[in-house]
């Protein structure tokens, strides 16, 4: 049997507090790939020195941190992006100048995968503020990108009900069909695995059913949706087989597309009822 080695090391970002009396001018000029998990707690350790790489000691201070989605967009004034999250920075040892920022699931499980930028402000005994320096430009901010690898975040499904199938006359299906609007793909909505799982409340319904998907980035044209295959054969799914059947049938297809739709064409003969649509990506 191999063996696997598995080596946890603790990284250190240094930040630098300005000192008009240091003798040496020697910023940091490390650039850092910072990754936090969406779904598990994550810890980001500072160690914090002056503009001579001497650390300083944090007795009496306190230290916060506000983070920011990197891409915000700027305005006339310059780059204001919203803050998303002012979060207190623990100082885990006073003489070295050491401290962490822990992110919580539930501080960032909102916040879609991408890169986040943060500011460190220091505050001393007197209430003096100051941010504190990255690098040897004087930039105050840092960043770090989110992944959704370890646990996949948890998001409510989307409910579509039978009233919200729009009737539209499609000579390729030789009848009218019921189609919905666009809905988020798994591509769109930052995810890697690809997967979606569709559900579908009927009640002795009959007819056939098809999941659509689109790679477009803006929303679709007609000509820009595609049929996913709902069966070995087939790209739709035939309820006729469902006759005198209750309750949800489900669909769990893996497929990065960008938009997902749903459609469905009633059997003539039918007299069962088409109740909605759940699903999740």
């Amino acid at each position: 049997m191999p063996t696997v080695f598995l080596f946890k090391f603790p990284e250190y970002i240094h930040l630098a507090k300005a000192d008009p009396l240091a003798p040496n001018i020697n910023w940091p000029m490390i650039q850092y790939d910072t990754k936090i998990f969406k779904g598990v707690p994550n810890n980001i350790d500072f160690v914090i020195r002056n503009n001579d790489r001497k650390a300083i000691q944090l007795v009496a201070y306190q230290l916060e941190a506000q983070i920011q989605r990197a891409d915000a967009p700027s305005n006339s004034q310059g780059y204001l992006p919203e803050v998303l999250l002012i979060k207190q920075v623990k100082i885990t040892d006073e003489t070295t100048g050491k401290a962490r920022l822990t992110l919580l699931p539930e501080d960032i499980d909102t916040w879609s995968p991408g890169y986040y930028r943060y500011v460190i402000q220091i505050t001393d005994g007197q209430g003096a503020r100051e941010y504190l320096y990255t690098d040897v430009n004087k930039n105050t901010f840092g960043t770090f990108e989110i992944k959704e690898g370890v646990v996949s975040s948890l998001a409510p499904a989307i409910e579509i009900n039978d009233a919200q199938f729009t009737p539209a006359p499609v000579d390729l299906y030789d009848s009218t069909v019921y189609i919905t609007s666009g809905v988020q793909g798994d591509a769109q909505s930052g995810r890697a695995n690809g997967t979606h799982t569709v559900a579908v409340y009927q009640d002795n319904w009959l007819g056939q059913f098809w999941i659509q998907g689109s790679l477009s980035n803006d929303p679709p044209l007609p000509n820009e949706w595609f049929n996913i295959p709902l069966t070995s054969t087939t790209d739709w799914f035939e309820f006729t087989n469902y006759n005198n059947a209750q309750g949800p049938v489900l669909f769990n297809f893996t497929m990065n597309a960008y938009w997902i739709r749903f459609m469905y064409k009633p059997d003539i003969a039918n007299a069962g009822t088409f109740t909605k649509v759940l699903y999740k990506s």
